[in-house]
């Protein structure tokens, strides 16, 4: 069965990442710009590997900041312990998804 065909992607220009069955996974060496997050006691810092232009960051799929510069990690404060954060990050400057995670506290 052409998939193509059957969701009219034929003439679209598609961005981002498209995984079917096995999750890709990049390793900090593979020259892609990929998400970052480290934990600092109750706070979240939030970047990638290889910084350049202006992001957008959701969480749990709600937008949290826009035009965000992430030379220097965007921190999240005052996480609460056992709650899943669902951590987006859109790349506004090459339009595109650079990646997202799941967080547990």
């Amino acid at each position: 069965m052409n998939y193509q065909k059957v969701l009219n992607l034929e003439e679209k220009d598609l961005k981002g990442y498209w995984v079917s069955k096995y999750e890709i996974q990049f390793s900090d060496t593979s020259g892609l710009e990929q998400l970052k997050t480290w934990v600092k006691g109750a706070d979240l810092e939030i970047g990638t590997t290889k910084p350049s232009g202006l992001y957008t960051i959701y969480v749990n799929g709600i937008k949290k900041i826009e035009h965000q510069n992430l030379d220097t990690p965007y921190v999240m404060k005052g996480l609460k312990s056992s709650k899943i954060y669902d951590i987006c990050v859109y790349s506004e400057t090459n339009s595109r998804m650079v990646g997202s995670e799941k967080r547990k506290w």
